[in-house]
């Protein structure tokens, strides 16, 4: 199943690029270190100017570096981020950074992408729930929000961060863990849909970094109209009820709904 995720050429491609940079900067390495013994030799030790030793040690160093930034660019081009929940996602840069990530060859990548694909058919329903869960913030007493199902309108508290840099002078953003959120929410919807996975710059996200950007408080995507706060709440509405139901159905299937509780 390769070939949902990557074609084997390019794979092949890929892995003979890198093995190519990693060659060509070994023998840089060498020809460094010739150019430094050449004056050691007849200068002395006075005449080195290089910031730091070329030896093998730096080199594991950088080739480490290396083969970390490549997985992680392979992730980014897979649009793997946008498919996956925040603990799966967090879980494979921990693996990349701690260089528990193979060297990478052609089949180091063709088994990374097998592997990918195989854990794909319980995604959907995980990023379900990350989305549900985000949207189900039981601390915050917001009568928009509903505690067993997802309401036409939702109030996230602490998604929206503004900061005073002058008089009369703010700085707004979106939280890190909200863009996250924000995003497997976009993806779920677009799936549900039967749409793929919008990419940048038409995903929700980006346009509600776009109109931050315009000092625009509110804006509109493909299934949400947002609006944001300088308290910091991010209000949310639904703009398909369809898919918002289905999204309650399947999203919600495993949680008990008591019409004495209301949150």
């Amino acid at each position: 199943m390769v070939n949902e995720l990557i074609q084997r050429p390019t794979a092949a491609r890929l892995a003979s690029t890198y093995k190519k940079a990693i060659n060509d900067m070994e023998r840089a390495f060498e020809s460094i270190n010739e150019a430094k013994k050449t004056l050691k030799s007849a200068y002395g030790d006075t005449t080195s100017f290089f910031p730091f030793e070329f030896n093998q040690w730096k080199l594991d160093k950088i080739k480490k570096e290396i083969t970390r930034s490549c997985w992680k660019r392979k992730i980014t081009m897979l649009e793997l981020p946008s498919f996956m929940t925040s603990k799966r996602l967090d879980k494979l840069w921990n693996e990349i950074d701690n260089d528990k990530t193979p060297e990478i060859t052609e089949q180091s990548i063709t088994d990374f992408c097998n592997n990918v694909y195989a854990g794909l058919n319980g995604i959907f329903d995980e990023l379900m729930d990350e989305a549900y869960r985000w949207l189900h913030p039981y601390r915050d007493k917001f009568k928009t929000n509903k505690k067993f199902e997802t309401g036409e309108k939702v109030i996230i508290n602490g998604s929206v961060i503004t900061v005073k840099i002058a008089e009369n002078t703010y700085i707004t953003y979106i939280s890190a863990y909200a863009e996250k959120k924000i995003q497997t929410l976009d993806t779920v919807f677009h799936l549900l849909d039967g749409k793929k996975v919008v990419k940048y710059p038409g995903n929700a996200l980006t346009i509600i970094k776009q109109a931050i950007q315009d000092k625009k408080w509110q804006c509109s995507s493909k299934y949400f109209n947002f609006k944001w706060y300088k308290k910091g709440t991010l209000h949310i509405q639904f703009k398909r009820l369809d898919l918002l139901k289905e999204f309650n159905k399947r999203a919600g299937k495993n949680r008990l709904k008591s019409q004495d509780e209301d949150f």
